[in-house]
């Protein structure tokens, strides 16, 4: 979970400048729409960014090599 949160937490703290670089005035959103729309999406990337991490993190390290051990094994000897 630290790698989704630094990879969130860098989306959050990088957009302003990059935002203020390329000279993108920002509009008022209103609260409504906010909180319907906005903060239901960032649960949802937050979830799947979680979700993606821990799947890569569940693969067994042996699973992963398997092709490099058959390629090894199966060059004609």
């Amino acid at each position: 979970m630290t790698v989704t949160f630094v990879q969130l937490l860098s989306i959050t703290v990088y957009s302003a400048p990059v935002l203020q670089v390329l000279n993108l005035k920002s509009n008022s959103i209103p609260k409504s729409y906010y909180m319907s729309i906005v903060i239901p999406l960032a649960v949802g990337k937050f979830v799947a960014s979680v979700s993606s991490h821990v799947s890569i993190w569940k693969v067994p390290v042996s699973y992963a090599h398997t092709g490099k051990e058959f390629w090894v094994s199966n060059d004609g000897n």
